[in-house]
């Protein structure tokens, strides 16, 4: 059934910025050039609402006071009995858990649900009635693995439909991050730098990532190499404490969280992704679309758009001799550098943002 769809409020509850929030971002932009009203309802001292303020963006933000988002759940109520919305798009868990508080109240507007996360749903009734109450009519999954989740619940498994993350290639064609990298970290100048971008939280598995660095220069014994995490979270004080541990203070930097991105991956020569899990992790297409080579663990998303040895190096989850080995592999070979970055790049050109809104508009008409 084809439904005309003209307002949509989209739902966060984040904080800070990563990759859910620059997709939210993409897709407002692709809507708003197809006509689509919508509006976005965020966190007051959140990223997305400065965003939304310095960029001229409909926005309402609310105060979050509680996992359930009550506040949230207030104005989702309103604009339902106001007849404001036609559909809302819910964009991580939080906003989930206030959707279904006003679902509770009586809320009549349908919703779509964006999930992006692998880990495994608890096996009991509450859990599962989130994903299946009537009010949610599809689930977008970032990959086939985030689907895979809901395979033992067909009911749930039924409303399900994988679209992959988005990137806009043009952002990442910038030339000038070198520079910008070396003249706030001189030490950087003449090395390799080799970068993790990543949340600083258990599943993004830094612990590998710094046994690889470890291996690579006390083991390898490789020379020339600088590596940078660039990130924030729960995990940092523990990441510091390795990077003591393994006598790495002079070869890790710890960067913090960036909002010059794209400027950061036109400055380095490699890219470690070690998760242990993950939906799909933007990220990576922001790095194909700077042609930087990659180093993955064959994890979630990622594993079902990287080729070993033709669009990234592939290691196992948690084996840091291969990782550190892909690593070397890429520093002392140019040219294969210059041929994976290539053939990533033009694998990249397929997500294209045109190509995602015309998807998640279907399912607006459609569901």
């Amino acid at each position: 059934m084809v439904r005309e769809i003209r307002n949509i409020i989209h739902l966060s509850s984040a904080d800070i910025w990563r990759g859910a929030e620059q997709q939210i971002i993409y897709l407002y932009q692709g809507l708003k050039e197809k006509g689509y009203r919508q509006k976005i309802y965020c966190s007051e001292n959140g990223v997305l609402a400065q965003y939304c303020i310095q960029n001229h963006l409909p926005h309402q933000t609310y105060k979050k006071e509680s996992g359930l988002n009550l506040n949230l759940a207030s104005l989702i109520r309103q604009a339902d009995r106001n007849r404001e919305v036609d559909v809302l798009h819910i964009h991580d868990p939080h906003a989930h858990h206030a959707y279904i508080s006003a679902y509770l109240l009586g809320l009549e507007t349908p919703a779509i649900l964006h999930r992006r996360v692998d880990f495994l749903t608890a096996q009991n009734i509450f859990s599962a009635g989130k994903y299946s109450i009537e009010g949610i009519k599809k689930i977008i999954c970032v990959s086939q693995r985030v689907k895979e989740v809901f395979k033992n619940n067909a009911k749930i498994y039924d409303k399900c439909q994988v679209i992959y993350d988005t990137v806009d290639i043009q952002k990442f064609q910038k030339i000038n991050g070198r520079n910008i990298l070396e003249k706030e970290f001189p030490q950087l100048k003449n090395q390799t730098i080799v970068a993790n971008i990543a949340a600083m939280v258990d599943h993004k598995d830094y612990p590998t990532f710094l046994k690889s660095v470890h291996y690579l220069l006390k083991v390898l014994n490789e020379k020339e190499l600088k590596f940078l995490i660039i990130g924030q979270g729960e995990k940092e004080q523990e990441i510091r404490q390795l990077i003591q541990d393994y006598h790495l203070e002079a070869d890790v930097i710890i960067v913090g969280q960036r909002n010059d991105i794209p400027d950061i991956l036109n400055g380095i020569d490699i890219y470690t992704f070690t998760s242990k899990m993950e939906g799909f992790g933007s990220t990576i297409l922001e790095v194909m679309s700077a042609k930087v080579p990659i180093v993955a663990t064959n994890v979630g998303g990622p594993a079902e758009i990287l080729q070993h040895k033709k669009t990234a190096l592939i290691s196992n989850v948690g084996d840091y001799i291969s990782i550190s080995q892909n690593i070397s592999e890429l520093k002392n070979h140019p040219e294969l550098r210059k041929n994976i970055a290539h053939q990533a790049f033009q694998t990249v050109e397929k997500y294209s943002i045109t190509q995602y809104v015309k998807q998640i508009e279907d399912i607006y008409i459609n569901f």
